[in-house]
């Protein structure tokens, strides 16, 4: 070991991580910013000690690599399988990595492996972005409204032609009021 400085500073960073994992709450932004960076930085000296480093063995090699593989691998399948929090630095790493990736090649041209994996980083930036629930925002245009359609008691009975169930619209004011009821009845 020629020299320990590095691997003092990750074991004495590590430990500190330790301590914090115990102590803090993991949702704090502070704690999760700086638990990604030293598992980064952990990535980063073992793949140089072990991969790029002259005086490691050819088994060391192998290791290495099989290692970055194994690393890859699990990162894509944390990625692309659960719901990720947006705001670990190990997500705004992946989203930025994509993105910087979509500036230089379109993703349909990508390999597909890298291009499954990119609509994930996508689906992460809709999610954070741009879907939102639009159910409970007020009508202000009430001609762009499109007419509850009348449904009738066999309607909540019966299915649809492909076997799911219809769906019952959501009461609007104006149809549950007395004197809507009232009005219907009077026209019979």
């Amino acid at each position: 070991m020629d020299n320990p400085r590095p691997d003092l500073f990750l074991a004495g960073w590590w430990t500190i991580d330790v301590f914090l994992a115990w102590t803090v709450w993991s949702e704090n932004q502070f704690v999760k910013f700086q638990r990604g960076v030293v598992h980064l930085l952990a990535f980063i000296m073992f793949f140089g000690a072990m991969v790029l480093a002259p005086k490691a063995g050819v088994v060391v090699h192998v290791l290495g690599i099989i290692m970055m593989i194994a690393v890859l691998i699990c990162i894509a399948i944390r990625i692309v399988v659960p719901q990720s929090d947006p705001h670990s630095f190990a997500m705004q790493l992946f989203v930025w990595s994509f993105t910087a990736l979509n500036k230089i090649a379109a993703w349909h041209r990508l390999p597909s492996f890298i291009g499954v994996i990119n609509l994930a980083a996508l689906r992460e930036v809709l999610r954070a972005e741009n879907l939102h629930n639009t159910s409970d925002i007020p009508v202000t245009r009430l001609e762009g409204l499109e007419a509850t359609p009348l449904m009738e008691h066999r309607d909540l009975v019966r299915r649809n032609e492909d076997g799911s169930p219809k769906p019952t619209p959501a009461p609007v004011l104006a149809e549950i009021s007395p004197y809507k009821r009232s009005a219907r009845r009077s026209a019979r």
